[in-house]
């Protein structure tokens, strides 16, 4: 019998008895990355996880286990293999503040659709936050807010509503998050309202008003009702 009938028969049996460290190390000297890396992950070792899943070529399991071992960089190179340049872009620069490297592989994208337009202002918007710019933030939360009108609820639409709502709390601007939250009510974007009640619980303490009748508009920019310093214009 040669070694790798041995090994596979020992691998398979460690499983059998839940020996599962001793079937991974049998895997990973037969180079089956992926069923090493998966048994990894089903113990949460989130890091050798990542490094089999690398090894297997499997990019996308790859970086989710590097996030949750809180490793964004990493996540990041291996989202730019399966050319998932806006997840990447993004996480460089919420995870790992790097804002440089975030913005030059952002606008090396070209966007096919609205949505990924969009996504490409979020990122713009949270290296401008990133460089302690607010007011370019701000403006271009309102362009997207505007925009989002556009966009029917789906998956796309809520990645956009979760990364306005992160840059506006980067920014401290409870204001623009309940105007994105409210935008997303009126979307019918799913569980926006609990997001929402959630939210102003968190943050301010009191749901009263949530969802519709105390938001502000979509069109709250173009009226005046808000600046980039966060005032209203009755105020």
């Amino acid at each position: 019998m040669t070694r790798t009938e041995l090994l596979n028969r020992a691998a398979h049996c460690y499983l059998s008895a839940d020996l599962l460290d001793d079937a991974c190390r049998c895997f990973e000297q037969l180079e089956d990355y992926a069923r090493a890396a998966r048994l990894h992950e089903r113990q949460e070792r989130w890091e050798p996880a990542a490094r089999c899943y690398e090894r297997a070529r499997t990019w996308a399991d790859a970086a989710r286990c590097y996030l949750q071992c809180a490793l964004p960089e990493e996540a990041a190179r291996c989202l730019l293999k399966t050319d998932n340049s806006l997840d990447a872009a993004w996480i460089l620069a919420e995870q790992a503040h790097r804002f440089e490297r975030a913005y030059d592989i952002s606008q090396a994208i070209m966007p096919t659709g609205l949505a990924e337009a969009l996504a490409v202002k979020l990122i713009t918007a949270r290296c401008q936050a990133g460089w302690q710019h607010p007011e370019q933030a701000v403006v271009i939360l309102g362009d997207v807010l505007r925009r989002l009108a556009e966009l029917e609820a789906n998956p796309e639409r809520q990645r956009l509503e979760t990364w306005a709502l992160t840059v506006a709390e980067v920014l401290q601007r409870p204001d623009l998050s309940a105007t994105f939250h409210a935008a997303a009510v009126v979307a019918g974007t799913p569980g926006a309202v609990r997001r929402w009640e959630v939210w102003a619980l968190q943050h301010l303490g009191d749901a009263t008003g949530v969802p519709l009748e105390n938001a502000l508009p979509e069109d709250a920019w173009e009226a005046g009702e808000i600046d980039a310093k966060g005032s209203s214009s009755d105020k």
